[in-house]
């Protein structure tokens, strides 16, 4: 009991399970752990995150990201993508370069924790564009009959086992849940040549009631018209 004229001091007591918190005069519930009123309150401000998130394109609820701080990656992203787009260019036609730059790249991604994409692998080799990469990778060059169009063989070789890599890397995610599939279904259609598709067979009946000159005669014709 508190002295009097003095206020009890407020504790809080914070569940660690669910983020839940009380005040009161000195109570214990039993559960949680006791703070000081400053540091709950901190723990508090660090779980105001939304119920259900994806974060890194995983659906998570409260209680598997604990700091805030993890689920704002703008600041992440833009320094990942600064890196890449001032990486130094490269001689496109010395396949050891083109290699190195690749290992750099996906090298990249790894130490940010991200998935590498198709056009941060463009990006990485001189800052072509996406569709520069789906050419090289196709060898449909159509108009554009650019450098990409000119390249070695073993440059365009090492280039499209990258870019394979990408898909192989994608089907993963998708198996194991780490990609939203609204997303992964729009880049396997714009980055992978997938396409939703029905096809619809259509048997002629070649059995007939009716043979050739029965035909003929129903129809009026002589022998000698075709």
């Amino acid at each position: 009991m508190a002295p009097r004229g003095r206020k009890p001091k407020t504790a809080v007591v914070v569940d660690d399970a669910v983020g839940k918190k009380e005040t009161g005069a000195g109570k214990e519930t039993g559960v949680g752990t006791r703070r000081s009123e400053a540091e709950a309150m901190e723990l508090i401000e660090k779980r105001k995150i939304p119920q259900e998130v994806y974060h890194n394109n995983f659906l998570q609820v409260v209680g598997e990201v604990e700091n805030v701080d993890e689920m704002n990656s703008n600041t992440k992203f833009i320094k990942k993508n600064l890196e890449i787009a001032r990486l130094p260019e490269i001689d496109l036609r010395d396949v050891e370069q083109v290699d190195r730059r690749i290992d750099e790249y996906f090298s990249i991604e790894a130490k940010y924790k991200n998935k590498p994409t198709v056009s941060g692998l463009a990006m990485a080799l001189n800052g072509m564009n996406r569709q520069r990469l789906w050419e090289i990778k196709t060898g449909n060059y159509g108009n554009t009959r650019g450098l990409t169009a000119n390249l070695p063989k073993n440059v365009t070789d090492s280039i499209k086992k990258a870019y394979s890599l990408l898909e192989q890397l994608w089907e993963d995610y998708m198996a194991s849940g780490k990609i939203n599939p609204v997303a992964g279904i729009f880049l396997a259609k714009n980055n992978f040549g997938y396409r939703d598709q029905v096809e619809h067979i259509v048997t002629p009946n070649t059995d007939s009631e009716y043979d050739q000159t029965t035909i003929r005669e129903r129809l009026g014709l002589n022998d000698s018209d075709s």
